[in-house]
């Protein structure tokens, strides 16, 4: 049965990659949606901008070289090579997908749609958003089981704030931000698929705290999308004064389309990382 989950969702995440390829990229509603949204980064306000480009720095080759050395370095300390191994497979599958995607297989079709302000080449998926997601999953793996429900409460987070920087950045879309978190979800189901067929899964009873797994990311989301929303309203009082002044249509559906869409990275990120802990839920990795 755990097995039967695992190649679901693997194959949900792939699916999901392919739908939002399709809708996002290669329909002229799709594409007319997203720049919709990227116009609505005009009304953040200027320190959500910098705060954005603080976060983005935080990527690069440099970072995450430590930061894989030190996950790794946690599996190989509690003596388990075969996590290692997967936890690195994951990881560089992920990127090396996403590289690839981008750069190689997809493309975007200039459909006429009026208005881009982001590049016109293929940006999806988006390869911040892949490592930031790759930290944390690897993270969650190689943790002893007690400390995996606060890794992942602490650590998701940080691919949110990363897929959302690249938008306000004016760096990817929203739907690039969206299929890095799905390929990143393929690759880490399908090596909890490799994890159970080696037999390094073991079922254990599960511990009391995990009951609140599910509740908090209900809140973790909703807590999202009303920061979201309030840091939306709040741009709009800067530019278009106190709140009760009409705000004309035009500048209310691109603060809509971008509340959305940020609020959309928000959801299937958290998904990604709640539906691991779900699967992580009874299981003990053994050596």
């Amino acid at each position: 049965m755990r097995a039967r989950w695992c190649a679901s969702l693997a194959a949900l995440c792939v699916s999901g990659v392919v739908v939002v390829y399709v809708v996002a990229v290669r329909t002229i509603r799709g594409q007319a949606l997203e720049i919709t949204a990227m116009r609505g980064r005009a009304v953040q306000p200027r320190r959500l901008g910098e705060a954005a480009q603080g976060l983005l720095g935080t990527v690069s080759v440099a970072s995450l070289a430590i930061l894989m050395a030190i996950v790794l370095s946690v599996a190989l300390v509690r003596r388990n090579v075969r996590l290692a191994g997967v936890v690195a497979f994951v990881v560089a599958g992920s990127i090396v997908t996403t590289e690839v995607l981008k750069l190689k297989l997809l493309r975007r079709p200039q459909l006429n749609v009026y208005g881009d302000v982001a590049a016109p080449f293929n940006t999806l998926p988006s390869g911040h958003t892949t490592v930031a997601m790759c930290v944390v999953v690897a993270l969650i793996l190689v943790v002893p089981r007690r400390l995996q429900g606060i890794v992942a409460l602490f650590g998701a987070p940080y691919p949110i704030g990363i897929g959302i920087a690249t938008v306000i950045a004016g760096w990817h879309r929203p739907s690039d931000v969206l299929a890095g978190c799905l390929v990143v979800g393929a690759w880490t189901f399908g090596g909890l698929l490799v994890l159970d067929a080696i037999g390094a899964m073991e079922p254990e009873g599960r511990r009391p705290w995990e009951r609140f797994i599910a509740p908090a990311i209900v809140v973790g989301l909703v807590l999202s999308v009303i920061a979201l929303a309030a840091t939306t309203l709040y741009g709009l009082r800067i530019h278009y004064g106190p709140i009760g002044v009409p705000v004309s249509r035009g500048a209310l559906k691109p603060a809509i389309a971008f509340g959305f869409s940020t609020a959309s990275i928000a959801t299937v990120a958290t998904l990604v990382i709640g539906s691991l802990l779900w699967i992580l839920r009874d299981v003990r990795l053994v050596r």
